[in-house]
Parts: structure tokens; C-alpha cells; sequence
């Protein structure tokens, strides 16, 4: 059976620590303001977490607890550099 681990550690952040994504050569810096745990049968869970004009927001998801699938944990961050 293969198993692959997402975000391992995801589940350490906290509200007000930062985390940075490289893309193309650029690094953006987030600081952590939301944090879920969503049974993803439930889509209005998700609501207010979508694009907001004029914010620019980064989510990181994965699975939770690891290895299972009957919840996501989302950790939502706004830019701040």
C-alpha cells in the first residue's frame, strides 16, 4: 500500500506565525489568521475563506489526522511582504 504525507507538520502552526511560498523565482511571506478543521462533505464550511478584493491570501490544506480522510485542516495566511 503507498501512503504519501502532505503538510506533515501543518498542524503545528499557530495564529500569528508566518510562512513563505516560492514561485517563479519570488517569495511571498503570509502570516497565519485562520486555521480549520472541515469535514469536507460540508462545502459552507468554506465560505468566508474564499478571495476577498484587495487581500491576497495563501491556504494550505491537507488531510486530518494524518493518514485519514475525514477531515481537512486548512491554514489560511494574508501577505504581508
Amino acid at each position: 500500500m503507498m501512503t504519501a504525507v502532505t503538510f506533515e507538520h501543518l498542524d503545528k502552526l499557530k495564529e500569528g506565525d508566518t510562512f513563505s511560498v516560492t514561485a517563479l523565482k519570488e517569495t511571498a511571506t503570509f502570516k497565519v489568521d485562520d486555521i480549520r478543521v472541515i469535514d469536507p462533505r460540508r462545502f459552507e464550511d468554506y465560505g468566508d475563506m474564499m478571495i476577498e478584493e484587495g487581500k491576497e491570501y495563501c491556504t494550505l490544506g491537507t488531510c486530518t489526522p494524518n493518514g485519514s480522510t475525514t477531515h481537512r485542516l486548512f491554514v489560511r495566511g494574508v501577505r504581508i511582504d
